[in-house]
């Protein structure tokens, strides 16, 4: 029996599904104890407490300000300045000011190639944070590994990213954990049985969910029966793929794609006359306005699930989610005309972590800065409740699920 409340879901994603994630020279780095803090306990020890240096003072930011992915970049764009003016003002490095460099990799590999070259020559960057997509960011990160600089990828999510090296920090969980977490919330939400198709973008995060949730889903006890993809953006009519979805009578339509390939899906379902029974479900990248905006009404009912939280003012309140959290949101919507989402809470916390690492072991030692990073203590996330890594560079957040609800997006409990 299918059944969705308006409350708040916050889904812990377990350690266990991290367990064979991370490489084997990485653990034995962290069951070393090569951690900024542990190399600090034992100088201190020694009588030899090092005094952290800056001789580095630019971070740097290529994302994508134009082309197809504009407002993702904008977003990270408002999210570097917030974080860095906010840091800034408040004594910056032990006094200097830190410089932050924007710049426009366009989502384009060519292009961030070119940039990740020139920022690795370049003798004043500590390190880089971008860009956006794992398309682009798995081509670009053997780029930055090999010449040295930290990578804080905000949104990358491929399972392989955080393999790629030890200089690279994802603020995203991998798809692996976040989609079977998603998996399990559908499954608690329908029951045993329920049937899911699948439409999925020809993206390497389409492809790569689609393959997750193809044997996650039987696993749990459901039945998939259907798997089809699509061009996100250049696929505006679906109703070849819909006709063939509802001849098959789901319980489930899954939608892995951009929000508006969601918001289509879901209006010509309905103008196809797909039952008010059938639950659409789709990501994070949902949790938008804009979305919203596209299809409205028409998503009643369905379960929208990730690990980016939607930051509308009637979900985000202190009855559910931290005053770090609910604080961030208002300051981003006073000071930018653009409304804040989940990418910006992501990119906020991913600058801030760097900029407080790099203030307490310095800017001049790039393993250094990126072990103090993934062993932060106390950090106060603007993007979950807790953010925190294990088996090195692996994230760890937890996992937001909403429906709509007049017109709405309201918090889902299963």
């Amino acid at each position: 029996m299918k059944r969705i409340v308006a409350l708040l879901l916050t889904c812990s994603l377990l350690l266990t599904a991290l367990a064979g994630c991370g490489d084997s020279e990485k653990k034995e780095t962290a069951a070393a104890g090569g951690t900024a803090a542990s190399a600090e306990n034992n100088a201190e020890t020694n009588g030899e407490a090092e005094t952290p240096t800056y001789g580095k003072t630019k971070l740097a930011a290529p994302i994508p300000l134009t082309g197809p992915n504009s407002q993702y970049g904008i977003a990270y764009r408002n999210a570097l300045e917030m974080a860095v003016k906010e840091f800034n003002e408040n004594g910056g490095l032990n006094g200097t000011e830190v410089v932050l460099e924007v710049l426009d990799d366009q989502s384009d590999v060519t292009q961030a190639t070119n940039l990740a070259n020139q920022l690795i020559d370049d003798p004043d960057v500590f390190a880089v944070v971008g860009t956006f997509g794992s398309s682009v960011g798995m081509a670009v990160a053997p780029t930055y590994q090999e010449g040295g600089m930290p990578l804080i990828a905000p949104n990358i999510s491929h399972q392989d990213f955080p393999t790629l090296g030890d200089l690279l920090v994802p603020i995203s969980p991998t798809a692996v954990i976040e989609i079977n977490g998603v998996a399990d919330v559908l499954y608690k939400c329908t029951g045993e049985g329920t049937k899911m198709a699948i439409l999925y973008a020809t993206t390497d995060l389409g492809v790569n969910v689609n393959n997750i949730l193809s044997e996650k889903w039987p696993e749990l006890g459901g039945e998939l029966v259907y798997s089809n993809s699509f061009v996100s953006g250049e696929t505006k009519d679906f109703s070849a793929l819909l006709t063939e979805v509802i001849a098959l009578d789901p319980d489930i339509i899954y939608v892995s794609g951009e929000y508006y390939d969601v918001a289509s899906v879901i209006l010509q379902a309905r103008q196809l006359g797909v039952s008010e029974d059938v639950i659409f479900s789709g990501p994070g990248q949902c949790f938008t306005q804009e979305f919203i905006d596209l299809c409205g009404a028409e998503a009643r009912n369905g379960v929208f699930c990730g690990t980016l939280p939607a930051y509308f003012e009637d979900v985000i309140t202190t009855e559910h989610y931290s005053d770090t959290m609910v604080n961030f949101m208002n300051d981003y919507n006073e000071t930018y005309p653009e409304t804040c989402n989940g990418f910006a809470g992501n990119c906020y916390d991913g600058i801030m972590l760097t900029l407080l690492a790099a203030k307490k072991v310095g800017t001049d030692d790039a393993h250094k800065l990126v072990e103090a990073i993934l062993s932060y203590e106390d950090y106060e996330s603007v993007s979950t409740s807790h953010l925190y890594f294990t088996d090195y560079n692996y994230a760890n957040k937890e996992l937001c699920a909403y429906t709509v609800k007049d017109g709405k997006f309201a918090v889902v409990e299963y």
